[in-house]
This record gives structure tokens, C-alpha cells and sequence, in this order.
């Protein structure tokens, strides 16, 4: 009886250990990133951002202001989505360049993508502020 009630707790701890996904985008620690590129309207140039006061704020922004969705990311870069933006935070170490995000709209909501990881819904404010690169507010 004792070994069927650790057998059936052990099951339930690995089952919900497997389930549990992170509300939270995962993002690089601000001390492992050299600089931050964005291209916006994909094909244009792109800006990079190396000021670590407007790398901590955007990685801030980002994390208090995403929520998980139900989508799956199940390509390299997002499907049926016309104009996105990319997001690539690159490593002060070489050997895990670069984490990507894709940023774009989406029937009327905002979303930021990180390939095989997830979709997250993001606030429009802070869509418009990567999007117009404008990281001084607050």
C-alpha cells in the first residue's frame, strides 16, 4: 500500500513538474548581453542598442509586461505574419549568440515570439515604444 502511494506521489510530482511552463519569457541576464539588434519592418537596417541603462529597461519592460498565451512557436520565425520586427540580443559570449525575438501585431494584439519557446501577449505601449525605439520613458 505504501509503495502504491509513492509510486502514484512520484507520478504526480514528475506529471506536474512536466507541465509547468514559465509564464515568463526567458530572457539572457543583462550582464551576459554585449548589445541588443532590432530591425525594424524586418528588412530595414539594423539599430543597435549597447546603453546598458536602455538594455536593462527593454529587458524590463519585456518581462513585467508579457503574458503567456495558449499559441504554439513551432517555427524559426513567426507564420502567416507580414511585417514583424526582430529582436536579437547578442552574447558577450560567442558560443550562445544570438537569443532572438520576433515582435508584431496580430488581430488587434501584440505579441512578442521567441522560436520553439513560446508567444507571449505584450501591451501595446510597450510595442510601440520597441517599435519606435523610444526606451526613455518610465
Amino acid at each position: 500500500m505504501k509503495r502504491n502511494i509513492l509510486i502514484a506521489i512520484t507520478f504526480c510530482f514528475i506529471f506536474l513538474t512536466a507541465c509547468k511552463s514559465s509564464k515568463n519569457i526567458p530572457l539572457p541576464e543583462l550582464d551576459r548581453i554585449e548589445d541588443i539588434g532590432i530591425s525594424l519592418n524586418v528588412m530595414d537596417s539594423i539599430y543597435t542598442i549597447k546603453d546598458r541603462d536602455k538594455i536593462s529597461l527593454l529587458l524590463d519592460e519585456i518581462k513585467e509586461n508579457s503574458n503567456k498565451t495558449k499559441k504554439k512557436s513551432i517555427n524559426d520565425e513567426p507564420t502567416n505574419i507580414e511585417i514583424y520586427t526582430l529582436i536579437q540580443f547578442n552574447s558577450k559570449e560567442p558560443e550562445e549568440n544570438p537569443t532572438t525575438l520576433y515582435l508584431y501585431k496580430e488581430d488587434d494584439k501584440y505579441y512578442i515570439e521567441k522560436p520553439y519557446e513560446g508567444i507571449w501577449e505584450l501591451d501595446e505601449e510597450i510595442y510601440d515604444n520597441i517599435y519606435n525605439l523610444n526606451f526613455n520613458k518610465k
